[in-house]
């Protein structure tokens, strides 16, 4: 059992509790939540912090100064299981769970797994962990680098060695992937979404893996129809570039060593000159074998070697060109984000993000992000209408996202995905719909006075303007019920040129009369001046906060439209067996 040094962070940076449901992290930007919202995590520069919600107590994990002999990790996908165990990684080589304020290691071989070795994900009861082990070390060189793999809880409460999943032995166009990797897992662990990088590290897609009634997995992935169309062919991979003759595979003893000293010197003061220490006019010409081979025979034999392999090679690189021609000539273009992975508890769902190109200015093309989501039930796919500039977050149980803007930015806004991925609600709005302590708190900590490029001049120095009175909210997470959300902020604006961070966690189970969001039957909430309804509602009434009624509908559509100063108002909704109010917020 692996232990390490526990230390609890200084008081001054403790949560505060705003009221039920509504917690604030000073100084830490917390991307890592439990889907019971009891656990919170993050790691920067190989340190990892944890944020125990029942004791109310952080922790940290330091990195040593190298950030290499002590290093930690939080996994990458739903690394938390409800009882607080954490998976990760210790100094990149050790697959590892944090559980009881100690890392232990999880089992593998230490002889094989060469490279990087992490775990990902684990269920909420923490009884299998998901991850990826290394194959090989980082090389240049065309060899599969990480292979998905799973570990399963013994009845002590330990892991087992981990189980392989299976997974193909080429990319989607014959050619030996860089990496396949498991990185989430449904809550019930039969579900398993990874990643698969193609040979040239281009090309990124997900693939789902999933058990069967009889213990056996099967696996999809997911890049025909969205990297390339429907029913695409490519051409032959012609393998590994040819390697060219050892020379001194053809010398005798004695041309060995002088060669031997020859080359050795040249080395010497190539390093040299790349440390900065000799000119390259001082650097001796680098030994050429043919020079040192005495005998005509062994010479005639490495000539003919040579000029085989340049033939080959010639050969080879008329194959290649050819088959990277097709390859770019069926493309669409696109790939997913690498490690931007997110599945619905129920397995239903999976979130990414597609990076494309947009082409419509030939002489500024420009990249766009647009999350998507895949139904594994029926492989559709739906990407948010409009996007071009975000990133995805997490996807709930009933099929509804969450996406953030900007793609590439300290700072972010998030919101509410619909199912059919049409209809963006903002989550400060969103809030307003659901209650308005939580708004009001977001919104006093998320207000600012943002700076913007307005114009440029002639000489390309940037002109600002300010849109005053701003609300960014963070990048917003959520469990797959979509009753806990957590965001982390990086705040510019506030004190000048230093960023400040922060987290916040709200959690509607705490709210008063607020049981199971997702189960309501009846319910309201506003955007803009347009009140939207859920459920068959027989009567609508609205009061102003005095308790005046200010507007009353009888058998209303599932939208209506408001003619209300912009106000906070009480929203009763009625049908036949129940009544629901909330607050609302009109602009």
């Amino acid at each position: 059992m692996k232990k390490s040094l526990l230390s609890l962070v200084a008081s001054f940076m403790a949560c505060m509790a705003i009221a039920d449901g509504i917690y604030y992290h000073p100084d830490f930007y917390f991307d890592k939540m439990s889907s019971n919202g009891k656990w919170l995590a993050t790691q920067t520069m190989g340190t990892v912090y944890i944020y125990d919600r029942d004791k109310d107590t952080y922790y940290e994990f330091i990195a040593s100064e190298d950030a290499v002999s002590e290093y930690y990790a939080t996994g990458i996908g739903n690394c938390w299981s409800d009882d607080g165990i954490l998976v990760g990684s210790v100094n990149d080589v050790d697959c590892a769970y944090w559980m009881d304020e100690e890392w232990n290691e999880l089992p593998i071989n230490r002889e094989e797994n060469l490279g990087l070795n992490i775990a990902n994900g684990i269920t909420p009861d923490g009884s299998r962990i998901v991850g990826s082990v290394g194959i090989s070390s980082i090389s240049i060189y065309s060899e599969q680098m990480i292979k998905p793999v799973y570990w399963d809880r013994l009845p002590d409460g330990s892991y087992d060695m981990y189980k392989e999943l299976p997974y193909p032995a080429t990319d989607f166009c014959g050619r030996v992937p860089q990496y396949i990797s498991a990185v989430c897992i449904s809550d019930d662990g039969k579900t398993i979404l990874g990643q698969i990088v193609d040979w040239s590290g281009w090309y990124i897609y997900p693939i789902v893996y999933q058990q069967q009634a009889d213990g056996s997995w099967t696996y999809k992935t997911y890049a025909e129809g969205i990297l390339y169309p429907k029913g695409s062919t490519f051409g032959v991979w012609p393998g590994e570039e040819p390697t060219a003759p050892n020379g001194t595979e053809f010398m005798s003893e004695e041309e060995l060593a002088v060669y031997s000293v020859d080359y050795n010197n040249y080395m010497d003061a190539y390093n040299k000159f790349l440390n900065d220490q000799l000119d390259w006019e001082d650097v001796p010409e680098e030994p050429n074998p043919a020079d040192y081979i005495k005998d005509a025979d062994r010479l005639a034999a490495y000539l003919a070697a040579l000029q085989e392999y340049q033939d080959t090679l010639n050969e080879y690189y008329r194959k290649s060109s050819e088959f990277e021609m097709q390859l770019a000539n069926t493309m669409y273009g696109n790939s997913f984000i690498f490690n931007n992975l997110y599945i619905s508890g129920n397995g239903k769902y999976i979130n990414s993000t597609i990076r494309g190109v947009d082409v419509s200015n030939p002489t500024r093309p420009k990249s766009v992000h647009t999350p998507t989501r895949i139904d594994l039930n029926d492989g559709s796919i739906t990407s948010v209408a409009g996007a071009t500039d975000m990133i995805a977050s997490s996807v709930m149980n009933d099929g509804r996202s969450i996406a953030q803007n900007p793609f590439m930015a300290y700072g972010r806004n998030s919101f509410i995905v619909s199912t059919d991925g049409k209809t963006m609600t903002p989550f400060i709005d969103y809030l307003a719909q659901m209650n308005y302590d939580a708004w009001e708190f977001v919104k006093d900590i998320s207000t600012y006075d943002v700076l913007y490029v307005e114009s440029y001049d002639d000489y390309g120095n940037p002109s600002y303007g300010v849109y005053n009175d701003s609300i960014v909210v963070g990048s917003v997470h959520c469990n797959s019920n979509g009753t806990i959300f957590t965001s982390f902020m990086y705040d510019e604006w506030s004190e000048g040129n230093v960023t400040r961070q922060f987290s916040y966690q709200i959690d509607f189970n705490e709210f008063e009369g607020v049981e199971n969001i997702e189960n309501d039957a009846i319910g309201a909430y506003a955007v803009n001046n347009t009140l939207y309804l859920k459920g068959d509602a027989e009567k609508v009434t609205i009061y102003n906060l005095q308790g005046a009624v200010v507007a009353r509908y009888n058998n209303p559509s599932s939208t209506i439209a408001l003619h209300l100063t912009g106000g906070i108002y009480l929203v009763e909704v009625s049908d036949k067996a129940c009544s629901y109010v909330n607050k609302v917020i009109i602009k």
